[in-house]
């Protein structure tokens, strides 16, 4: 069912020119009024700092991001979405929420609750309580967008 589901999501992002590894990218960069720490992106999106060196790279060539150094520490690189990498953001948001309304359809609210109250419980059982206490992408794209 998973990968069910994965594959209608990474399908309804390729129709408005998305990808899945693109997405949690910029739904962390956008939490974050645009702008983030590499380590600490690398850590909010689950990716090693390599993987995520990888994607940031070809995000640079796009014109979605753009890296520099943090002014108080030259060892720091920061990663700052640019104007087309919001409006790239807003287009996967749209597209996203039109997809969870499709994947929610036919359930009630208090279904749709009870669905995600027994899922949570299911993640806890296999992975750290603490990272599981809440799905990354739950509530996620109304709290960023005003």
């Amino acid at each position: 069912m998973a990968r069910d589901i994965n594959r209608a999501f990474d399908a309804e992002l390729s129709n408005v020119g998305g990808a899945a590894p693109v997405w949690p990218i910029l739904l962390s960069l956008s939490r974050t009024n645009g702008v983030s720490r590499q380590r600490d992106l690398a850590r909010d999106v689950g990716l090693s700092e390599g993987t995520l060196t990888h994607h940031l790279s070809a995000f640079e060539r796009e014109g979605l991001v753009a890296r520099r150094r943090a002014d108080d520490n030259r060892r720091v690189q920061l990663v700052e979405l640019t104007a087309k990498g919001r409006e790239r953001f807003e287009l996967f948001a749209t597209a996203s929420e039109a997809f969870d309304a499709r994947l929610r359809g036919g359930l009630t609210e208090e279904e749709a609750s009870q669905l995600a109250d027994l899922l949570g419980r299911m993640r806890a059982n296999v992975t750290d309580a603490d990272a599981a206490s809440a799905s990354p992408w739950a509530g996620q794209i109304k709290s960023t967008r005003g």
